[in-house]
């Protein structure tokens, strides 16, 4: 389980914040519960230190993650109203070819061009509910939009900052990885094993287009594929990042070596161009701070030039790390050990 937010600092000021107000147990538990504290801001010259409300989804993210008290709480009391964020840039495509024209706008392209614009693709979009929705980010119903990274998901119903963490490091103890948190050793939980604190992104519009499309599903026989959407029930979203702070460049962020496997090339993470911006516990959500547009595709999108399934997950003989990791499952398995029981076998 992760540490209880209630045992932290920020936690701690923002009871004795609220109880210097009058307010209740039970709404600083509930705001416990959704993720939020107190953090003091550091003052200018002369001033004395501001106390502001920190949204633990959204960290320093300003307008986003902090707020001041006083408004805070009377927007919560219904005195006052903090202002919704800004809509995003969104667009309804039905082909590639009008997804490609989004980004022939000037600015996008200056982004491409300098590395700046990163990519994900999902074939539905997410939203979570707190206890007490942020003010700024929330819609009407009190829905968030979601886009986090897999170490922080929880199955639906009412998210909260006091359920556990999914982080098994185990599975790379056992293929050989004796410092779990490398950075390698993480690119390969993401993409082969389970969900990290990292943010799959890509620097290829295909690949994304690829996973808007395409969904996820496990065979009888125990091996997993991604077979296409059917034709007039798409639902997919593609996200356009510019990470600014910090920033996100594909100079920096796109894998294309690595230092702990050479030997045997983990070859599906290079064809995904993928990049992995590591998230805190504590900004878990402030992706969707940096969205630039968001497109979504029409239920009769046309899936016309799709990068083939086998192009992003090559089969064993073409990915030497993939077919080291199945051996090592094999030879587990065969001693009663199922530490690699999460290496997910495809088959398309």
């Amino acid at each position: 389980m992760t540490e209880s937010f209630q045992s932290n600092h920020s936690f701690d000021l923002l009871r004795s914040e609220l109880m210097s107000r009058s307010y209740d147990e039970e709404l600083v538990v509930s705001l416990n519960r959704s993720g939020y504290g107190c953090t003091k801001l550091l003052p200018m010259p002369g001033q004395a230190p501001k106390t502001v409300i920190v949204d633990h989804l959204y960290g320093n993210k300003m307008f986003s993650g902090l707020f001041d008290i006083d408004l805070f709480l009377e927007n919560l009391g219904g005195q006052k109203v903090i202002e919704k964020a800004p809509s995003y840039r969104t667009y309804q495509v039905g082909s590639r070819e009008e997804l490609v024209a989004i980004l022939a706008d000037l600015a996008r392209t200056n982004y491409v061009t300098q590395g700046l614009m990163s990519f994900r693709g999902q074939t539905e979009e997410y939203k979570i509910r707190r206890a007490i929705p942020n003010p700024y980010r929330s819609g009407e119903n009190g829905d968030e939009l979601s886009i986090l990274p897999g170490a922080y998901r929880q199955p639906p119903g009412q998210y909260t900052f006091d359920s556990e963490i999914k982080d098994n490091r185990m599975e790379l103890m056992s293929l050989g990885a004796n410092n779990p948190f490398a950075y390698d050793p993480m690119r390969i939980q993401q993409h082969y094993l389970s969900g990290t604190r990292g943010l799959d992104v890509t620097f290829d519009i295909d690949v994304a287009l690829f996973f808007a499309t395409h969904k996820f599903s496990q065979k009888p026989n125990g091996k997993s594929t991604y077979f296409p959407v059917p034709d007039g029930t798409h639902q997919g979203v593609i996200y356009g990042f510019v990470f600014r702070d910090p920033p996100v460049r594909r100079s920096e962020f796109e894998i294309k070596k690595f230092d702990l496997f050479k030997d045997n090339e983990p070859t599906r993470i290079l064809r995904q161009v993928c990049g992995l911006p590591l998230i805190g516990e504590h900004e878990r959500n402030m992706a969707i701070c940096d969205i630039d547009f968001i497109a979504y595709l029409n239920s009769d999108y046309r899936v016309e030039g799709a990068l083939p399934a086998e192009q992003l997950f090559p089969p064993p003989a073409d990915d030497p790390f993939y077919q080291y990791a199945l051996k090592k499952k094999r030879d587990l398995e065969s001693r009663e050990c199922n530490t690699l029981k999460g290496l997910v076998e495809y088959e398309f």
